[in-house]
């Protein structure tokens, strides 16, 4: 595979097709609106082709994962006005403005959100909705004008951030600009940035070790699927070390606190899209994860 450079980079809108596998991914579990959204957008046909022959394997491994890490950001975003940054087609806001007092602010590049605003007004007119408490902007997540344009909504008042599968796309000097927007908008001592997005490589080494060799093969042959569409190597953003991942976010003006992204208080109701001979190994996966909450210093 070339070499892909990722200084100075432009083509952000490439990760958007990521949205509907995330999506798919999400389709068969309890998350409300999941499968109606994943219907609406034609995710299934987008997986199918972005994973081809791994498809079986990808939206088994997939699953699980993406439904803990939906529900850990909305557990430690509970009862917060939120913005949500790259937002796709997360169905978050329409769950969460079901409570009127809470404002839901979603974000994207303008090839995404035009979309997003689409099949969200589909979702709640199909379900006779009032959602007067979401909204959505166009912002890239490296603007800070964008994003405190974005932010008005809040009328100033305390609000936390969230993103999850953007970090992982942007290069060292991309994530500090993320990070160092973030800080100048959300509120010390009111407001907290919520991402399972933080990872490290001795921490990722370690995983694969466990991993029976046949899961391992898969692993390795799905991964370079999503590469190739977004034109980024995942692990590219990947810190040496945890240690090293809390002094950049020191760097950027928060302190870290990481949690286990799936606590085994409730069972993945994803569990079923497993095939059984992955299943420990695709278990031990999701409970090593980790979500990060971030607060301003």
């Amino acid at each position: 595979m070339a070499e892909i450079n990722t200084n100075h980079r432009t083509d952000h809108n490439l990760i958007c097709p990521t949205a509907k596998l995330v999506a798919y991914a999400r389709a068969n579990s309890d998350i409300p609106y999941s499968r109606e959204i994943s219907d609406i957008v034609g995710a299934e046909q987008v997986s199918k082709e972005l994973l081809g022959e791994n498809f079986e394997f990808g939206n088994g491994f997939l699953a699980p994962y993406m439904e803990a890490r939906f529900k850990a950001q909305s557990k430690y975003l509970h009862g917060k006005s939120i913005l949500e940054l790259a937002v796709g087609i997360l169905p978050r806001g329409l769950i969460e403005t079901s409570n009127p007092r809470i404002t839901y602010v979603g974000t994207d590049l303008q090839e995404m959100i035009g979309e997003t605003k689409s099949v969200m007004n589909k979702v709640i007119n199909r379900n006779n909705l009032s959602r007067p408490n979401l909204h959505f902007e166009t912002a890239n997540a490296l603007d800070y004008e964008q994003l405190k344009e974005a932010s008005k909504y809040f009328n100033g008042g305390d609000f936390s951030a969230s993103f999850e599968g953007l970090f992982v796309y942007l290069n060292r000097d991309e994530q500090r600009s993320l990070l160092s927007n973030l800080r100048k908008l959300v509120n010390p001592g009111h407001g907290f940035v919520v991402t399972p997005d933080i990872s490290d490589l001795e921490t990722s080494v370690k995983r694969r070790a466990t991993w029976d060799e046949d899961f391992k093969q898969n692993v390795v042959k799905v991964l370079p699927k999503i590469t190739n569409a977004t034109q980024r190597n995942i692990l590219d953003s990947f810190f040496p070390t945890q240690s090293e991942a809390e002094k950049f976010i020191g760097e950027c003006g928060f302190s870290a606190q990481f949690y286990p992204l799936y606590d085994e208080s409730y069972k993945l109701s994803t569990a079923q899209n497993i095939p059984v001979k992955y299943e420990k190994d695709t278990n031990n996966f999701v409970k090593s994860m980790k979500i990060c909450v971030m607060t301003p210093k």
